[in-house]
């Protein structure tokens, strides 16, 4: 199989129906060649129902993966990837922030890399605060790390073999990708970068972004720098 499609899922039900429906559409072309993960991060609502509805659809493969405790996206995709069996790993949020408008394109040059990073045209979908904590994750990760690439908090594609040989990936909402990344780029693995749209929510609001959670994610970067370190 050539790539699964991993979908964290939190507390969607007003949604869930409508933009899975968009994932599925966006993935019909690949065939029997695409897996779509649903994992549902212990969602109260009633998004684990919906998704046994969405279960039932076989136009292409879909799979669940129910989480026990809510732990966030990072652990979510991890989750979602170790269940895949795509030869690349792909994530997208539930809430459509990437509408697949240059997949195809991404598509066809995955056998030239290792990692494809989409990074955002601009940020005019985030409020300001949200915006402005972006460019600034961003900024620290890139001179912490010592990365060049414009934003790693999108979506990525990745060789699926190389995330399976990693020692240590960061679960912090902003700081999972970035882990991924720095370790790609370390290891000198074939790295695209590209740019699409950035479209904002139609449903509920987004689920990080406060104090606590940059707080956190600057811990999880000195936490990434200091295995960095162990490992060289």
């Amino acid at each position: 199989m050539l790539l699964s499609v991993i979908i964290p899922i939190y507390n969607e039900e007003n949604n869930l129906k409508k933009n899975i429906e968009f994932h599925i559409k966006a993935l019909l072309y690949l065939g029997q060649n695409v897996e779509l993960i649903l994992v549902n991060d212990a969602s109260t609502d009633n998004t684990d129902k919906i998704i046994d509805e969405i279960l039932l659809d076989k136009r292409i493969i879909i799979k669940k993966k129910l989480l026990s405790r809510n732990s966030g996206a990072g652990k979510a995709i991890l989750d979602g990837f170790k269940i895949s069996t795509g030869k690349y790993v792909f994530h997208n949020s539930c809430d459509l922030a990437y509408r697949y408008e240059n997949f195809k394109e991404l598509i066809n040059n995955l056998p030239d890399y290792d990692l494809i990073i989409i990074s955002r045209f601009n940020r005019e979908a985030n409020s300001k605060w949200r915006a402005a904590t972006s460019i600034t994750w961003n900024y620290l990760s890139r001179k912490i790390l010592g990365l060049p690439y414009r934003d790693m908090n999108f979506v990525q594609f990745y060789r699926k073999e190389y995330i399976n040989k990693m020692s240590y990936i960061s679960l912090s909402p902003a700081s999972f990708t970035v882990s991924l990344i720095n370790y790609f780029y370390k290891k000198k693995h074939k790295i695209l970068e590209v740019q699409s749209t950035f479209h904002k929510r139609e449903f509920n609001k987004a689920k990080y972004g406060n104090i606590k959670d940059i707080l956190e994610n600057f811990i999880s970067l000195i936490k990434i720098k200091i295995n960095e370190f162990k490992n060289s």
